[in-house]
């Protein structure tokens, strides 16, 4: 199985992702930061590629959207919703959303959008396999702090309840140094184990910051094949992250 890791930026490189979804292929796909809206289609895809677009140049049948929040646009008359998004080729059995850090917001505006009201997806698939998608809270230093270290708990006590082979993905906004990170260490970070030393895309974000904060994580049920960081692919002001697994 192949998985794929990415934060989109939100969609806002129409276009990019949804080009790279078409010509590669991955049987599980994590991504945070997506837009979608089931009210005013058409007035987002004036800005943002959305979750639709992502599971049909993917071409994987099954997906699973759970947003952090939702703002109002078109002068009220509808809400466009920012979250995380798992595709799979095989079929998800179970799923559900936990929020570590605050709770979902509805319909917010732009001027006051919330930056750590964060959830958890876990999912698991017809074949045994248990995917777990999270963007994690932000901090100004991937070092983390306090709130870091608080929420990643929560997460790795949600993780630690998982049987059976899992892997977990996100845009966790923390280098494996950090100290939150070491709530995770029951697991294989297999951005840490393979040297990776940077996960954004500095052709688009012009600040020459080299941190590795996207991260592909498993546990021992799950044997690894391959890894891989996609430098140089413009999909996002991150670069995505692919995993090949047995399981």
């Amino acid at each position: 199985m192949k998985i794929l890791q990415l934060n989109v930026w939100g969609g806002r490189l129409k276009g990019a992702a949804l080009d790279f979804l078409a010509k590669n292929q991955f049987d599980v796909v994590c991504m945070q930061e997506v837009m979608e809206s089931e009210d005013q289609p058409v007035f987002v895809n004036h800005f943002f590629d959305r979750a639709e677009h992502y599971q049909k140049a993917s071409e994987l049948p099954h997906a699973y959207f759970s947003p952090n929040y939702s703002v109002e646009i078109a002068n009220g008359a509808g809400e466009m919703k920012h979250g995380n998004l798992i595709l799979s080729r095989e079929e998800m059995v179970e799923k559900k959303t936990e929020f570590v850090n605050d709770e979902y917001i509805e319909k917010m505006i732009f001027e006051s959008l919330p930056k750590n009201n964060m959830n958890v997806q876990i999912v698991r698939l017809k074949n045994g396999l248990t995917v777990v998608n999270h963007h994690g809270v932000w901090h100004n230093d991937p070092m983390g702090n306090e709130l870091s270290v608080t929420t990643m708990r929560k997460v790795a006590e949600l993780v630690k309840k998982v049987e059976g082979p899992l892997v977990m993905c996100g845009d966790l906004n923390l280098q494996a140094e950090a100290p939150a990170m070491r709530e995770l260490d029951f697991l294989r970070n297999l951005t840490a184990e393979n040297g990776v030393e940077n996960t954004l895309n500095d052709e688009i974000r012009k600040r020459g910051l080299r941190v590795a904060c996207d991260h592909i994580l498993v546990n021992d049920l799950v044997k690894v094949k391959d890894f891989r960081v996609y430098e140089g692919v413009m999909m996002s002001d991150h670069l995505g992250l692919m995993a090949e697994i047995e399981i």
